[in-house]
């Protein structure tokens, strides 16, 4: 499982199109370790997540790695958490939902807002 993610995620690294890249990689273990260090999963769901959040980090990518501005590229990333918040209520419990949103979607969405920054740099 960990080889198909970090395979997937050098494929969008190196497609990098004269730009600096946001590091896909860096964000889908970033996200996936934040998940597994506060919601204690089981085996199925751990597979589960990291599919799910590899899946949706490598689409978050695609739309940052997209000519244009951040405006016209919020009700994009908007859509995409919505589908990945989705998918997480259907593999985590109500209460293991209700801890992401709390506490870990707050931090991976900082974290992601300063690599957007530091993409511009």
């Amino acid at each position: 499982m960990k080889i198909i993610l970090i395979i997937t995620a050098l494929i969008f690294t190196w497609t990098a199109q004269g730009q600096k890249e946001i590091d896909t990689l860096e964000m889908t273990r970033y996200h996936i370790n934040e998940i597994e260090n506060v919601i204690d999963l089981s085996e199925d769901q751990k597979k589960e997540t990291h599919t799910t959040i590899s899946n949706f980090s490598q689409k978050m990518a695609g739309v940052m790695s997209e000519d244009g501005g951040m405006m016209g590229k919020i009700g994009e990333i908007k859509k995409i958490g919505k589908e990945k918040n989705g998918k997480l209520k259907s593999i985590f419990t109500a209460s293991q939902m209700e801890l992401y949103l709390d506490k870990i979607e707050p931090k991976v969405r900082k974290h992601m807002r300063k690599a957007i920054k530091d993409q511009k740099q």
